[in-house]
């Protein structure tokens, strides 16, 4: 496995920015610093179609990391998206996995919408994915 715990919050942000786009095939835009409202990224800052929330919580535990998406789930209902996915920088269970795709299930395809540092590692070791 790669090393993440290097990347800063923005690092990570970016680097999975990359990796979304080549996942979802569109343009995903990264926003400054600050009180983002709730996106960290997204596809188009007028529709809000497409939200990724990012969380780099690398040296923090999975509760942590739980705890913040529940606050989160006052925003994400407020902008309504149509796809939200999760980036995060832990691995997970399935059980972890099906508990943060049941708080956002109302914008969220599937479960496939968790991305977890398992799956990003999976994603950056693929030679097919060489150019992110």
């Amino acid at each position: 496995m790669l090393n993440y715990g290097n990347l800063n919050d923005v690092e990570f942000e970016y680097l999975c920015q990359d990796i979304m786009q080549e996942k979802l095939g569109i343009e995903i835009h990264h926003f400054a610093v600050g009180c983002d409202g709730g996106i960290d990224l997204c596809d188009n800052v007028h529709t809000k179609n497409v939200i990724v929330q990012v969380k780099h919580y690398y040296n923090s535990t999975v509760a942590q990391l739980i705890s913040s998406l529940k606050n989160e789930l006052k925003k994400v209902k407020l902008l309504n998206p149509k796809h939200y996915y999760v980036c995060c920088s832990k691995s997970l269970t399935p059980k972890r996995i099906e508990e943060i795709y049941n708080l956002f299930s109302d914008f969220m395809d599937s479960p496939s919408n968790v991305i977890t540092l398992d799956d990003i590692d999976g994603f950056l070791t693929n030679e097919k994915n060489i150019n992110v």
